[in-house]
């Protein structure tokens, strides 16, 4: 069942934070792999659907915490681990 809540990705989005949301689909989609896992069953893991995981691989769904967290979870890491690395703010 999907019950991400979060916003989708829209024209709003800035370009710093379109490529938050790429790294953090490429570093899902990296991991999941990694395990050998499809979208399929990684969408079954954390009860959701498959369109939603696609969605964040490709980066045009922002995630919710909660989603981020049981994401990681599936994926047997640490949810930092998904996320990009700071960059300093200029």
């Amino acid at each position: 069942m999907d019950t991400d809540s979060s916003d989708d990705l829209s024209t709003y989005c800035t370009p710093q934070e379109r490529a938050f949301l790429m790294e953090f689909g490429a570093n899902v989609r990296r991991r999941r792999k990694d395990l050998g896992m499809t979208q399929s069953e990684l969408a079954e893991r954390i009860d959701r659907s498959i369109h939603l995981v696609g969605r964040l691989e490709r980066g045009k769904k922002w995630p919710a915490l909660k989603t981020a967290i049981e994401v990681a979870i599936a994926l047997q890491t640490d949810v930092r681990s998904l996320f990009p690395e700071a960059q300093p703010v200029a």
